[in-house]
């Protein structure tokens, strides 16, 4: 998950990384055209009806399953696409499947700027 957009402070102190529509807020201190990237399990799926309202925390829908053994690679269109890691008892208790509408979240330190 690599973005490409622009890193602002807002009013309020907040930093917001701007990309595809949705903003993204982060924990660092500088301002400027870069990227982010978040790690595939760093982002944690929910149904659509569980998920706490946190920071990063974005509606989708799973678009795309691939079974890599105990892992899954879950893609959820927000948009832009967020590539998730969910471990097999995940998948299962969530009964994920293609057209699952679901919610993403992730810590704002777990953004990675460069």
């Amino acid at each position: 998950n690599i973005f490409t957009g622009k890193l602002i402070r807002k009013a309020g102190g907040d930093v917001i990384f701007q990309t595809d529509g949705i903003e993204l807020v982060v924990s660092a201190y500088r301002e400027g055209i870069g990227y982010a990237g978040v790690r595939p399990d760093d982002i944690i799926i929910f149904s659509a009806y569980q998920a706490p309202d946190d920071t990063n925390s974005f509606s989708g829908m799973v678009t795309r399953i691939v079974n890599r053994g105990l892992n899954l690679y879950v893609t959820v269109r927000v948009p832009p696409d967020f590539y998730c890691l969910v471990n097999q008892r995940k998948y299962a208790e969530m009964d994920l499947k293609e057209g699952s509408r679901v919610r993403i979240t992730f810590r704002a330190d777990l953004v990675h700027l460069f």
